[in-house]
């Protein structure tokens, strides 16, 4: 069985457009978050920062849609991933939004 699923993973990274990948890793994303009782909203955006995909949770304000596309954003350009942003944000927050002052109208 898990050959097959390694089969089916590869192919996708292989064959599949990246709004197939995108929406691999969005829907990926929301069982992780369902199965832990919680709310989100996941954007994945390309090496250009445009959006490809996205989904808003039940429950969620519009704000959070436009934050989830802002963080992914902000991840392209500066070539850093979303924890280490989350990690910036609890240990040197000035640091963090000077970073991502270079992303404000799409962060907010």
């Amino acid at each position: 069985m898990r050959h097959l699923l390694d089969d089916a993973v590869t192919w996708i990274i292989i064959n599949a457009s990246k709004e197939q990948k995108s929406r691999v890793i969005v829907d990926a994303a929301v069982a992780l978050v369902k199965a832990e009782k919680g709310r989100a909203a996941i954007a994945v955006v390309d090496h250009n920062g445009n959006l490809i995909s996205m989904d808003s949770m039940d429950g969620n304000s519009r704000f959070w849609s436009r934050f989830a596309v802002g963080k992914a954003v902000r991840a392209v350009a500066l070539q850093v991933d979303t924890a280490v942003s989350a990690e910036e944000v609890k240990t040197n927050p000035t640091r963090f939004k000077a970073r991502g002052a270079c992303c404000r109208e799409k962060f907010f």
